[in-house]
């Protein structure tokens, strides 16, 4: 056995710290499954297989050879030897040491956390927002002709509208689609395609905001400047429709049922929220770390600075060319974050906000400037964009009280004050 550790081995010790730290160097205990994939043990620590595969992790793209697994089984029996030495010796209680494993500590747990909610999120949450039979057949005899047939799309991307409608008016003077997508597109290209084209799509592949612009292309066309949600900013180009037989109902029922969730009940969504989807907002906001500062902040305000110069204060150095960073212009319902809605929508042209602490967004405090009317408000034109927020408010309200009935349950020692 090698009489040295190379030093490559010594930061990613650290990570192995993460599940042996302890004040004392033991044993782990042994359990029914403790002996799958394990290939040598120190001192009854179990190195496994996986071990070996987490060290050849960046053999980039190389045919990982038997030596290869044999070489690096015996660096980290080394590296076990040495971590275990360490502990021996005390080394654990360096201070830096201490620092820097706790900190991996505490991203491990985040990311615990966080795939964790996700998976809930998915598992839990989404499956409540409902939808019968009846429903998932209407939908699929309503989009019967969609469903069979393939879209061959070309994308082009830009980072804002404006530059998009300079593209589609180079289009509309002659340049073609393709150059003009190679020039500017900002999706990467896989190994089958160039970046722009997305070759051909089925009904269920195709973003639910896409639908109404690309259904009514014909091949050969381009579309107008579309702005969504999900997307951004493109000019798409239906390069050919391919028609075929559509699917059974039963071999795309679990799609309709994601769709239909996305659009039930969006007519009535509509009209209760007409007066707000008819509006556009000119917003200002300044965010804060937390609700002490936004207070002090808002107290300035009340004994004379003024919003603006408070704003611009705390956001120097971050503005837009043109426009204070504080400033976010005017702004459509659809882009206006939901948890804003109740509060932006109460306010008067001139007015502020009071401290508002969102939790998707954090501690906020809103100026309405002026509002306009929307210039495409009818529900044709809104319509993704409703069903979009209908799903959003739907799956919302399903975690909420998901949430509800957890913490129902659940033993919580609250600490610190709230």
């Amino acid at each position: 056995m090698r009489a040295y550790v190379r030093l490559s081995l010594l930061t990613p010790l650290l990570l192995l710290a993460l599940f042996a730290c302890r004040d004392e160097p033991s044993t782990p205990a042994s359990s029914a499954g403790e002996s799958v994939g394990v290939l040598v043990r120190v001192n009854g620590v179990p190195i496994t297989e996986a071990d070996v595969l987490y060290w050849l992790r960046g053999a980039h793209g190389q045919e990982i050879s038997d030596e290869m697994k044999a070489s690096t089984l015996e660096r980290l029996v080394e590296a076990e030897l040495v971590y275990q030495q360490g502990l021996q010796l005390g080394l654990h209680r360096d201070a830096q040491y201490q620092r820097q494993v706790g900190a991996l500590e505490l991203g491990l747990r985040a990311t615990q956390r966080s795939e964790m909610m996700k998976r809930v999120y998915s598992g839990e949450i989404a499956a409540r927002v409902r939808v019968d039979d009846q429903e998932t057949r209407a939908y699929y005899d309503a989009n019967r002709e969609r469903i069979a047939h393939e879209l061959h799309l070309g994308v082009i991307q830009t980072s804002s509208r404006a530059k998009a409608e300079q593209v589609l008016e180079q289009i509309r003077q002659g340049r073609s689609f393709e150059e003009l997508a190679d020039a500017t597109s900002s999706r990467k290209a896989d190994r089958a395609a160039t970046g722009w084209d997305l070759g051909r799509l089925p009904w269920s592949k195709i973003p639910l905001e896409w639908h109404e612009t690309v259904y009514a292309l014909e091949p050969g066309g381009v579309s107008e400047v579309f702005v969504g949600e999900q997307t951004g900013v493109v000019i798409f180009k239906l390069v050919e429709r391919t028609a075929g037989p559509p699917p059974s109902f039963e071999a795309i029922q679990s799609a309709i049922v994601s769709r239909v969730a996305d659009s039930q009940d969006a007519r009535a969504y509509y009209e209760e929220h007409r007066d707000r989807i008819g509006q556009v907002l000119h917003l200002g906001m300044i965010p804060f770390a937390d609700e002490k500062t936004a207070h002090a902040a808002r107290e300035a305000i009340e004994r004379g600075m003024t919003f603006e110069a408070l704003a611009d204060s705390q956001r120097r150095g971050h503005a837009e060319p043109g426009r204070s960073s504080w400033d976010l212009g005017f702004m459509t319902w659809s882009r206006i974050p939901m948890e804003w809605h109740d509060v932006v929508y109460g306010l008067q042209p001139g007015e502020l906000s009071g401290v508002f602490e969102g939790k998707q967004t954090g501690v906020r405090i809103f100026k309405l400037s002026a509002t306009r009317p929307a210039a495409d408000a009818d529900f044709t034109s809104v319509r993704n964009s409703v069903m979009n927020r209908l799903k959003e408010a739907k799956v919302r309200r399903a975690y909420e009280e998901y949430l509800a009935s957890l913490e129902q349950e659940a033993r919580i020692e609250r600490i610190a004050p709230r």
